[in-house]
């Protein structure tokens, strides 16, 4: 579809088939093909339930960062037209594009969208965060092995999300390659 894009750690489950992989198919997809680890229902009572029983140190930490998502990306914006009025292509449009059909991508569009940021934007976009987290981690416990490190790659998050997907980015990521203490990485495989 767009070979320039990063590869989407996601992107293979959506051509898992029962008779492709039937042993993974059997523990993420329903008789119908759908995801079956997604919850069933509105998923604004799965919101609603969220809000009620997160701890309120993941309500903060999801709050601040999706408050961060819209500044980082209403700057991106700023940047990229700066750089267009200069008719200097540069770093901006550079992360704009390679961000264009991923979830950073999707975080600038609903930034845009909404130029004056309500309360319950904040929230929507918070739980949205949240309900994200826990479906990536429960499919990391139904799929060991994912490849999270691919989250990390540039464009595909927003750059205030990698903290809240870290213990999974790391987890994922080859052991050569992981963050060493002091913020190094392995200088060699092992």
């Amino acid at each position: 579809m767009a070979p320039e894009l990063p590869a989407n750690p996601i992107a293979s489950l959506v051509g898992t088939t029962e008779h492709g992989v039937p042993d993974i198919a059997a523990r993420i997809l329903d008789t119908d093909g759908a995801l079956a680890f997604l919850p069933g229902g509105d998923v604004r009572d799965h919101l609603r339930h969220l809000a009620d029983t997160a701890p309120l140190e993941d309500l903060a930490a999801v709050w601040d960062t999706a408050q961060q998502v819209r500044t980082w990306a209403l700057d991106l914006c700023e940047r990229v037209e700066s750089e267009l009025d200069a008719g200097q292509l540069g770093e901006a449009v550079e992360e704009w594009l390679r961000g264009r059909q991923t979830m950073s991508g999707l975080a600038v569009l609903e930034a845009l969208r909404d130029r004056c940021w309500s309360p319950s934007k904040g929230t929507l976009s918070a739980l949205g965060l949240l309900y994200q987290r826990e479906q990536f981690a429960l499919l990391d416990r139904l799929v060991p092995g994912c490849q999270w490190h691919l989250l990390k790659t540039p464009g595909m998050l927003p750059p205030p999300v990698y903290d809240l997907f870290k213990d999974l980015i790391d987890q994922g990521m080859p052991r050569w390659n992981r963050p060493r203490p002091g913020g190094s990485r392995g200088a060699g495989r092992v």
